[in-house]
Order: structure tokens, then sequence, then C-alpha cells
């Protein structure tokens, strides 16, 4: 009983000091129509699998790619450019986000956050779109036509924004519309990744081609539809 209690005085202690006043979690948040899931649940636990993931499954994958020979080179299309621009687009958004609620707050409350799940879990989210878009390329040089871990990623990441979406855009939609445009335009910049992840990559640029205007097509039917 003592060892249960000294574990859970641990863990609740780490998140204490890591995310200052914010709790963890709170008890009645799953009961609530529209439930608010702690800045801190968001800062870690939501931040920091998608970066988890990344630290366990990429280093096998990397030394089981390229310790077999290199095939041949998979053209450079603009299939395969979009998937590292988007996480340029991703990573300057990141940044901006950061420094933008270091500096203006977040919210309603216009709060501004300095705890440190706010710098690790931006940290992380940075460090991640960087390794993850310099990877792309390299997989494409070594002629590895898709990669499972890499679209896990994004699948993972695209689910863990949900809730931060959902928490912008039921409590700070009509008092602070800049964090919920980038919020909205955050997830579908990682919706739009995901579905190019979707589709391996070809080795005719024909069929690379093909691809991007099915996508393309697909995305604008998706937008006309929301706008109906």
């Amino acid at each position: 009983m003592t060892s249960e209690k000294g574990v859970d005085g641990g863990i609740t202690y780490l998140f204490t000091d890591i995310c200052g006043d914010s709790p963890f979690w709170t008890p009645d948040v799953l009961g609530s129509p529209a439930p608010k899931f702690t800045a801190c649940f968001q800062n870690t636990v939501l931040q920091w699998l998608p970066f988890i993931w990344l630290c366990l499954t990429l280093p096998i994958y990397v030394v089981v790619i390229f310790r077999r020979p290199p095939e041949v080179r998979l053209p450079l299309t603009s299939f395969s450019m979009a998937k590292s621009v988007i996480c340029i687009v991703l990573l300057i958004l990141t940044i901006a986000q950061a420094l933008s609620v270091n500096q203006n707050g977040s919210g309603c409350d216009r709060q501004t956050v300095t705890s440190t799940s706010y710098y690790l879990g931006y940290g992380l989210a940075c460090g991640s779109f960087v390794v993850v878009g310099i990877f792309i390329q390299l997989v494409r040089i070594w002629g590895v036509i898709s990669s499972a871990v890499i679209y896990a990623y994004w699948v993972l990441l695209l689910v863990c924004n949900i809730i931060p979406l959902q928490s912008t855009l039921s409590y700070d939609l009509y008092c602070a519309k800049s964090n919920v445009v980038y919020h909205i335009f955050y997830f579908v910049m990682l919706l739009v990744q995901t579905i190019l992840h979707s589709f391996a990559d070809k080795r005719s640029l024909r069929e690379n081609e093909n691809e991007v205007n099915i996508i393309v097509d697909l995305i604008t039917c998706l937008s006309i539809t929301s706008l109906r």
C-alpha cells in the first residue's frame, strides 16, 4: 500500500514539477459534454506519444533499411517534395505558435504559459518534424518506396491533435480566433500529410503525378463539401 502511494506520489510530483500550476488530470473531464483536457495533459501525453513512437521504432527501422544494399533511387517528384514541404510548414507553424503563446498567452484568459512541459512539448514536436522531413528524402534516395513507421507516426500525431482541436473549438472559438485558426490549419496540414503517406512512392514519374492529381481532387472535393 505504501509503495503504491509512493509511486502515485512520484508521478504526481513529476507532472507538478514540469507542468507548474496546471493539474495533469481532472476527474470530471470525461463526464462533461464538452470535455476540457488540462494544458498539462495536452503538453505531455499528446505531445510525447508521437515522439516516443519515433524513438522506439525509427532507429531499428534505419538499421534494417540501411544495412541492405540501396535500390534504384526514386525520382524527386512533386509528390515526394510535398511531404517534406509540409514538414517545413508544420515546423514553422509550431515555432510561431510557441512564440505567440509565450508572448501573448493562450486561450480566452490569455494566460502566459511558461511551464517546462510547454517548452518540452513544442521542442519535441519541432525536432520530430526536422527528423521526419530529412528521413523522407533519405529513404527516397535509398530507393525505399514507403515507410510504415512514418505513416504510423502521422496517424498517431493526427489522432493526438483531435483533442487540442476540440478544446480550442469548444472554448476559444469567440475570444481567441488566432488560436482557432492555427489549430484548424495545423490539423488540416496533418490530415493532408497523412493522406500523402497513404500512397506509396512509385518508380515512375507518371505514376507519381497521377497519384498527386487524385489526392488534389480528393482534397478539393472535401473542401467544397465542407463549404456547403
